[in-house]
C-alpha cells in the first residue's frame, strides 16, 4: 500500500495522567471521563494526531490507584483507555467539502472537523483551472476548470497533503488538488 491509501484513523492504546481534586471522589470515574473529553478533537503531541474518541477506560493495571505527589492536594490516576486517532501525514489522500472558496484558495471541511485549505497555485497550475466571480453581493465564486469541471460551496474534493499545521491544539492542512 502507498502512503496516499492508508487510512488516517487508528485504534491505539494510550495511558493518561489524570489529575483530580478530592471534590472529584464523589465520582472519580464520571471525572476522569470528562477529563479525557477535553483531549477530543485536539491536537496531542503525544500521540501525534488527533484524539476522536475513546473507550475502555480502565485504571492502569501496574500502578497504584489514586496517589498524592509532594503534598499536592490533587490526587493522580493513571488511566488506560482505547483511542481513535485521526493523524494525517504528508502524502496521504484526503476528501474535503469545500466551504470557502475565493480567488486566494479553496477552504475546506475534511471528515467533517479538519480545516483544509488548497491553494491557487494548486489550482490555477493544475489543469487550468480559472476563478470565476460570483454574482452581484457575493464574495466567494467558484473554480472552473477547462474541462468543465466546477468547484464551489458544497463540491467534494480530492487532495493529497502537503503540509500539516498544528497550534494549540487546531490542527489545518494544506493540500494539493487531485484531478
Amino acid at each position: 500500500m502507498t502512503n496516499s491509501e492508508v487510512s488516517p484513523f487508528f485504534s491505539q492504546s494510550l495511558v493518561y495522567l489524570i489529575s483530580l481534586p478530592p471534590s472529584a471522589l464523589a465520582d472519580p470515574k464520571g471525572s476522569i471521563i470528562a477529563s479525557l473529553h477535553t483531549n477530543i478533537l485536539k491536537y496531542d503531541p503525544r500521540i501525534s494526531g488527533v484524539l476522536i474518541s475513546f473507550k475502555d477506560i480502565s485504571f492502569a493495571k501496574d500502578k497504584c490507584v489514586g496517589t498524592i505527589m509532594n503534598e499536592q492536594a490533587w490526587i493522580n490516576f493513571n488511566v488506560e483507555c482505547t483511542g481513535t486517532i485521526f493523524v494525517p501525514k504528508v502524502g496521504q489522500s484526503l476528501t474535503g467539502t469545500v466551504n470557502k472558496c475565493s480567488s486566494g484558495h479553496i477552504g475546506l471541511l475534511a471528515y467533517g472537523f479538519f480545516n483544509a485549505s488548497i491553494p491557487e497555485s494548486s489550482l490555477s497550475g493544475n489543469g487550468n483551472m480559472k476563478f470565476s466571480e460570483g454574482g452581484e453581493g457575493e464574495e466567494e465564486g467558484e473554480w472552473k476548470g477547462e474541462d468543465g469541471e466546477i468547484i464551489g460551496l458544497g463540491s467534494n474534493v480530492n487532495f493529497v497533503i502537503k503540509k500539516i499545521h498544528h497550534l494549540e491544539g487546531v490542527v489545518s492542512i494544506e493540500g494539493e488538488l487531485i484531478r
